[in-house]
């Protein structure tokens, strides 16, 4: 049986996921873990778990997976555009509190200075 790779999936649980999708369709997958091999960059700079599937069933699976892919992609977009927009706000709060910490170091030390000057003598 030719076999043609499908595609890789970044971690187990993606991968899980893809398999039994393919398997519910009565598509035969053979998944290899590239991340477990101990010759670094022999599968090439993206490693993962390889997803290979029968290659007359190719056209099926990858119609099967596209929804999946798509969803995920969109869901982590949708994960960075929030983060961004919580990061920002972040780094406002966080520049409002430093220019208060700024600010009240400042009156601190104008006080010793008026205290040594009244005082000191």
């Amino acid at each position: 049986m030719e076999e043609k790779l499908l595609m890789k999936c970044e971690n187990t649980i993606f991968a899980d996921e893809i398999v039994g999708k393919l398997n519910e369709n009565g598509i035969e997958t053979r998944t290899h873990d590239e991340t477990q091999d101990t010759a670094v960059g022999a599968y090439g700079p993206l490693v993962g778990i390889a997803i290979y599937v029968p290659a007359q069933q190719y056209d099926q699976a990858l119609a099967l997976v596209r929804p999946i892919v798509e969803a995920r992609d969109k869901a982590i977009e949708e994960r960075l555009a929030g983060s961004k927009d919580t990061g920002h706000a972040d780094s406002k709060k966080e520049k409002r509190q430093a220019v208060v910490i700024v600010f009240a170091i400042f009156l601190v030390m104008l006080v010793c200075l008026l205290y040594i000057l009244a005082f000191g003598k």
